[in-house]
């Protein structure tokens, strides 16, 4: 596969999943009042949108190092099989899924935001802007999924909200990255 087409492939799967993560992400932030079961199952389908997302960036990105592509790699996975697991323990005990699904979730997305921090900080290939914005908002992901492990009493309306947010920010920046691609 030549260098162009890679590009191609690697800004299209970001924009498309974007978009998806964003689309989830809007429609539990406008219908909170629905069921947390059917937001969770919803948001973990979100959540494994993201790990495929990472999984593809990790392997279509020639230009990552390995120790970057592995981790990428490694989240993307984590995402992606605990997004499996939340699946069918929605599916399997509907009533011990919820308090499951928002531990599940918080560990997921504090990882996510982490890789987005090192990325910000270590990847030298994008402009100065996006590595701030990625900072910024892999600091807000790490701030959301900390309060969801430390305060469960939140709420589930309050839990999925913070979720959201935090995954429709993800979804914007990895459009901005599909679009800007590295330099």
């Amino acid at each position: 596969m030549d260098e162009k087409s890679a590009k191609r492939r690697f800004q299209t799967s970001n924009i498309l999943i974007g978009i998806l993560m964003i689309f989830f992400s809007i429609i539990a932030i406008m219908y909170p009042e629905v069921t947390n079961l059917s937001v969770a199952f919803l948001l973990s389908i979100v959540l494994l949108i993201t790990g495929l997302g990472r999984i593809v960036n990790a392997s279509s990105d020639e230009k990552l190092t390995n120790l970057k592509a592995i981790s990428r790699f490694i989240s993307g996975a984590f995402a992606l099989i605990l997004s499996i697991v939340i699946i069918l323990i929605i599916v399997s005990n509907p009533t011990q899924a919820l308090d499951i699904w928002y531990l599940i979730v918080a560990i997921a997305l504090l990882i996510i935001g982490g890789m987005r921090i090192i990325l910000g900080i270590g990847s030298k290939k994008f402009d100065n802007w996006f590595r701030i914005l990625t900072i910024i908002i892999g600091i807000v992901t790490v701030i959301f999924s900390i309060l969801v492990l430390l305060i469960p009493e939140l709420g589930g309306l309050y839990i999925i909200v913070l979720i959201s947010i935090s995954l429709l920010l993800n979804g914007i920046v990895r459009i901005i990255l599909g679009i800007i691609g590295p330099k």
